[in-house]
């Protein structure tokens, strides 16, 4: 795996998956655990081939901050800039008042 930063605030996970194609990739965000999961398996007739690496995220991450591009058998995940992340996930609650 290699890892970096983007100058937008960004970070890029880049796995080598060569010899996997698309369809044989499934990335998975858990919400609950603020986990990125990655599982690739190719079950070729004279070779079965499987790669699964997960990564914590921060809490702030949903599934919309994770993009993904796969080509030439290198796996791009990119994560949104936290500070973009930090400010969307404020929610104001209104406070009612008794009568």
């Amino acid at each position: 795996m290699r890892r970096y930063g983007k100058e937008d605030g960004s970070t890029v996970l880049e796995y080598n998956l060569a010899g996997f194609d698309v369809k044989d990739i499934a990335i998975k965000v858990d919400t609950a655990t603020s986990e990125l999961m990655i599982t690739a398996q190719n079950e070729d007739v004279s070779n079965r081939r499987s790669f699964t690496t997960s990564v914590t995220l921060s809490p702030y991450t949903t599934p919309e901050d994770v993009t993904t591009n796969y080509k030439n058998g290198v796996l791009q995940v990119t994560i949104a800039p936290l500070e973009k992340r930090k400010a969307e996930s404020l929610v104001d609650i209104p406070v009612t008042e008794s009568e």
